[in-house]
């Protein structure tokens, strides 16, 4: 069975759109999720729903508790290392992850990475959202949301929907 370990801010910005069922559409397996993780994820000032949602997606997944103890000096928060060491340690076959440092090391330790974004952009390609759905989610994870990614990376994920 695959092993898909996921980040804070992905789950985050899924729930905020109601789309954290994709992760389980999308790459199927067992979702682990670091303790460290949900602590970040439930100190978030999500809406209720949002708490619902998420509580819903956690009480599927495993939940560990993993924190490494001495951390790197690094850029990394603690809770991306203990992700990442995690990840590695066990030989993940995905990691969920938005931060560009995290998921460049992931992918050098040979670890595939997807975000949110490409989660909705495979989501669009696989019909289980239309173009039109994941194309608006990306726009309201931005504009509302408070998603932060470059005008490039924002026109990338758009240009990707295009081409579906």
């Amino acid at each position: 069975m695959k092993i898909i370990v996921c980040d804070a801010s992905p789950l985050l910005f899924l729930a905020k759109l109601d789309h954290l069922s994709l992760i389980e559409d999308i790459l199927g397996g067992k979702v682990y999720v670091l303790h460290c993780v949900v602590e970040e994820i439930r100190s978030d000032k999500a809406t209720a729903a949002e708490t619902r949602r998420l509580d819903a997606f956690l009480d599927e997944a495993e939940i560990i508790h993993f924190e490494i103890t001495e951390t790197k000096a690094s850029t990394l928060s603690c809770s991306d290392q203990s992700t990442l060491k995690w990840a590695i340690n066990h030989q993940a076959d995905w990691l969920i992850a938005d931060e560009k440092l995290l998921r460049r090391i992931a992918l050098e330790e040979g670890i595939p990475v997807t975000g949110f974004p490409g989660l909705l952009v495979e989501a669009a390609k696989t019909g289980r959202l239309t173009v039109f759905a994941a194309r608006e989610a990306v726009q309201l994870a931005v504009k509302r949301h408070g998603c932060r990614i470059s005008a490039a990376v924002y026109h990338h994920i758009l240009a990707a929907l295009d081409e579906v």
